[in-house]
């Protein structure tokens, strides 16, 4: 009685709060998504996730213009793999399925987006603290489409174009079952051949759980917040307008293992934001994802 008494109050607590994995709003579309949420698992391990991102835009040219629908489908091949105590190498390589609705048309764009790859390195693992930095680069594996620049939200696109730079740093906190989880992730973007740059972007993320415990089983719910920073794309060295902007997410989260394999899912929803001017709101995010663990 006592494990489903502590079960009812964190279950209830999930679905009153919530918080995200940091996610390139420009998109989960054009890089990795979120790699912070690889240090969830810190087994080496080979896995599939897939994402789906939901959005309304506007042109904002009249004020009654019409709002119009985009879905943000991606599904990641990503793993990661341990070499000794410290350091470790992950990837993630993207495949995107997107939709657009217009005023004259549906537009479906799918294909291989840019792939991640990092290095990272653990420098404090303790009882109750584990501390570690990764950085990486994400190469222009997706195609990029310089006809998307003047479109509401540029960030419909395979990938970038560029080669972009990532770094990460995590820390972790446990306390008997206690776990809180705290993540920053900068992304360093460049110019790529069509003179066009993605804005650099900032995600913090913070999130508590709480392990429920077999011989041979596991379950992590957490929750918490996470905030999004994107800094103006830019075309030719000049800002271009309206794709700057910020969003606070709030998430909820359950991870489950089993011996050698562990899934979960995970559900955010907006709590503040201002992206693209206010031409663009996020409705909603979710994902799940199934690992092998070895």
């Amino acid at each position: 009685m006592k494990i489903s008494y502590k079960f009812f109050i964190v279950f209830t607590f999930l679905f009153t709060f919530s918080i995200s994995y940091a996610c390139d709003f420009c998109g989960c579309a054009t890089n990795g998504g979120s790699l912070g949420m690889l240090n969830y698992n810190t087994n080496s391990f080979l896995g599939a996730r897939y994402i789906h991102q939901s959005y309304r835009t506007n042109d904002g040219l009249y004020s009654n213009s019409a709002w119009r629908n985009e879905a943000y489908n991606t599904l990641h091949i990503l793993g990661k793999l341990n070499l000794g105590k410290n350091f470790f190498v992950s990837a993630v390589v993207p495949f995107h399925f997107h939709d657009r609705e217009t005023a004259a048309q549906s537009i479906h764009l799918s294909g291989l987006g840019d792939v991640s790859v990092l290095g990272g390195y653990k420098f404090l693992d303790t009882n109750f603290h584990e501390l570690q930095f990764s950085g990486g680069i994400k190469l222009p594996t997706g195609k990029y489409d310089e006809n998307a620049n003047g479109s509401i939200n540029p960030g419909f696109q395979l990938g970038t174009g560029s080669f972009d730079y990532l770094a990460n740093i995590d820390y972790r906190f446990k306390f008997k079952n206690w776990v809180w989880i705290n993540n920053l992730n900068y992304n360093i973007k460049t110019t790529n051949d069509e003179e066009y740059r993605f804005g650099n972007q900032l995600n913090v993320a913070s999130a508590i759980g709480y392990a429920f415990k077999s011989n041979t089983f596991q379950l992590l719910p957490s929750t918490g917040i996470a905030s999004e920073i994107y800094e103006s794309n830019e075309f030719f060295g000049n800002k271009v307008l309206h794709t700057s902007g910020d969003i606070t997410l709030l998430k909820i989260a359950t991870d489950v293992s089993f011996k050698k394999m562990s899934f979960g899912f995970q559900f955010q929803s907006p709590l503040n934001q201002n992206l693209n001017g206010g031409l663009v709101k996020s409705q909603y995010r979710s994902s799940i994802y199934l690992n092998y663990n070895f």
